[in-house]
Parts: C-alpha cells; structure tokens; sequence
C-alpha cells in the first residue's frame, strides 16, 4: 500500500506558498497599477470624472479593480487554481475591455451614433468569446496552434480588433477635441490591446504543460496530505 508522502504540517505550507503564485502577484499588482492610474488621473484633473470619457473610465476601472480583488480572495482564501473562475475572468474582460474602447473613443469629446455604439459592443463582446474559447482550446492536451479552428478564432478575433481600431481612430478623428494628446491616447489603446492578444497568442497551452501539472499535482498533494503519490499523479492527468 503506498504511503502518504507529506505530512500534515505541509499544508500550512500551501498557504504561504499562494502568495508567490505568479497569479496572485499579477492580480496584485493589477490592483495597484488600477488604484494609481485613478487616483493620478482624478489628482491632475479633478474635472475629468465628470465628463463622458471620465466616467466611462471610471466605471471601467472600478469593475476591472474589484474583479482582480474577487481573484485574489478565491486564489488566496478559497484556495481555487487560476483556471477555476476562467468564464468570470472573459465576463469582466467583456464589460470593461468594451468599456475601455468607448473611454477613447469619446476623449476627444465627439459624438458617438447608437449604432456605431451597439456595433462596437459586438465586435468588443465577439473578440473576448474568442478569447474564453481559445483559453479553454488551450486548457486540451491535444492543443495545438496549427489546428484550423484555433486559427480560425484567432484570425477572426485579430480582425475584429483591427475593425474596431478603425472606427475608434474615425470617431476621434471627427471630434472637434481632436490633438496631440488624444492621439497619444489612441495609440496607447492599440498598442496595449494589441499586445494583449498577442501575449494571449505567444502563452505556451498552460495546462497541457509539464511544469503547469507538476506545479498543481504537487499543490494538491501538499493540500491533502493523506493522499498518495498516485492520486497526485492522477490528479495532474486530470489537469
């Protein structure tokens, strides 16, 4: 019969271990970099909240701060892996990735028609499905990048993202507010959605990875000592 490898006092361990999870670090600093691009901005202008672009903004960030504060609350107290709130995580990304494109589309003070608007929800709504499924693609151990339908959703969310640049440079360009800053401000917001996708692209498949198993069959072994070296090697294939 094989033997419980750990013993009990390991699974104070775990605990303190959550805490250097590169999750966890980047949901923490995520909540800082928010809380002090916030504050930076509503301490140089006071006035900004209460315009269109301010408020957008401002909504954006308070969903985007609370979010990574209900992550690292189920990854540090509820001991959940960063897999386990994947559907939530694309949910708050489809609110304020969307919201975020409004925040630049208006900070030149233009005008935006309703069906630019409802046209823009679609295409920002579309680009984070495609998102959630390649995430969940890469969750397979038969991933790989050359398979036609993760091309296809790939290619298929690049050129919404390039769709959706176009109309937001368009609205700005139109704006009577239109300068350099704005357009400072837009390519920004290209370069830093743009290389969000990519990053999601050039991410190695996370749970079909050696490391990724080993790191969270050890986890569980360490989170119930009394199980034995096979139920953790069970558990990493499950992964």
């Amino acid at each position: 019969m094989d033997q419980p490898l750990v013993p009990p006092s390991s699974r104070q361990r775990v605990v303190e271990n959550v805490y250097s999870h590169p999750r966890f670090r980047a949901d923490a600093a995520a909540v800082v970099l928010h809380l002090v691009s916030v504050a930076s901005i509503m301490g140089t202008h006071p006035d900004f909240a209460s315009t269109t672009q301010g408020t957008i903004l401002c909504v954006m960030e308070a969903i985007t701060i609370v979010a990574h504060l209900v992550y690292l609350a189920r990854l540090a107290y509820f001991k959940e892996t960063f897999t386990q709130w994947q559907t939530l995580k694309w949910l708050e990304y489809s609110i304020s990735a969307t919201l975020g494109i409004f925040a630049v589309a208006y900070v030149a003070g233009g005008e935006v028609d309703t069906n630019t608007i409802l046209l823009l929800v679609a295409a920002g709504l579309a680009q984070q499905s495609q998102g959630y499924q390649l995430e969940d693609f890469m969750k397979t151990s038969t991933f790989q990048w050359t398979d036609a339908n993760i091309v296809i959703s790939f290619l298929l969310a690049s050129v919404l993202q390039g769709f959706e640049f176009i109309v937001v440079h368009r609205i700005i360009n139109d704006s009577p507010g239109k300068g350099g800053t704005e357009e400072l401000v837009f390519w920004s917001y290209v370069l830093g959605y743009g290389f969000f996708g990519q990053s999601h692209s050039a991410r190695a498949p996370a749970s079909s990875s050696h490391a990724y198993r080993l790191y969270h069959g050890r986890r569980h072994l360490l989170q119930n000592p009394g199980r034995t070296r096979r139920s953790c090697i069970q558990h990493r294939k499950r992964l």
